[in-house]
């Protein structure tokens, strides 16, 4: 009997443990993915924006990195768009602690802790509805 529930109880700890292990690196992955997506979508901004490359580059973008990476979700054009667009909401998302020639996700941290806990999908939600919202404040004017 003591047998049973010393081992119940442990089991429990052990599945919360594993439990707490895998949120954590759930978190870890969003987190470095929203790194990459802010660092790409920055990229984006400077090509674009700011050296006048042209919105072209973004769908010859899209083509060479799905074809790079045909494994890998996430580099069509709308998603590109909403990876600039996040750079642009975020500018100071991420902080360099020191000059590098390439992205290295540890070179870089979250400025605001907080958005590592909402999904990517959350965030081009959001981007979204704060587009809708602006058109419509220009709209009444």
């Amino acid at each position: 009997m003591a047998i049973i529930r010393s081992y119940k109880k442990w089991l429990g700890t052990l599945k919360e443990q594993i439990t707490q292990s895998r949120l954590q690196s759930s978190l870890a992955v969003n987190t470095n993915m929203l790194l990459l997506y802010w660092f790409i979508g920055k990229q984006i901004v400077q090509k674009v924006d700011v050296e006048d490359w042209g919105a072209k580059v973004i769908e010859q973008l899209a083509d060479d990195l799905q074809k790079s990476f045909p494994d890998v979700r996430g580099f069509s054009v709308r998603n590109l768009l909403y990876m600039k667009q996040f750079a642009v909401t975020y500018p100071d998302l991420s902080i360099t602690q020191q000059p590098v020639a390439q992205f290295e996700a540890t070179d870089y941290f979250l400025s605001n802790p907080l958005l590592t806990g909402i999904p990517w999908g959350h965030h081009t939600y959001l981007i979204d509805k704060v587009k809708t919202f602006y058109k419509q404040l220009k709209n009444r004017k």
